[in-house]
């Protein structure tokens, strides 16, 4: 979510070794100040990605990242001020699980 970009909607982002990818989502997907949201992403053995807003299926980004049995993903939260005002993250709970 970038509130400098032309458009201040909520993009799906990744990372596969040197490959980087990403897709805007729709304006029906904008976070509300002071509102908690909830946000998932779902890797698949293929490696690829679906990404949920709140329980609601928004993205799939496919080969999003290498995937092997033996794979370490870590999450990131970032938050990056580019101007003079203050900008909070409020992160509650990060929430990580592998299927057996």
């Amino acid at each position: 979510f970038d509130t400098d970009a032309t458009v201040d909607y909520f993009w799906v982002v990744n990372s596969n070794a040197t490959t980087e990818g990403g897709n805007i989502l729709a304006s029906t997907h904008v976070p509300v100040a002071d509102t908690y949201i909830t946000l998932r992403v779902a890797i698949d053995s293929a490696g690829g990605a679906r990404y949920y807003i709140n329980g609601v299926a928004v993205g799939y980004k496919a080969l999003a990242v290498a995937i092997t049995a033996a794979a370490t993903l870590c999450p990131y939260v970032s938050l990056i001020n580019r101007a003079g005002g203050a900008a909070i993250l409020t992160c509650d709970k990060i929430k990580l699980w592998q299927d057996p």
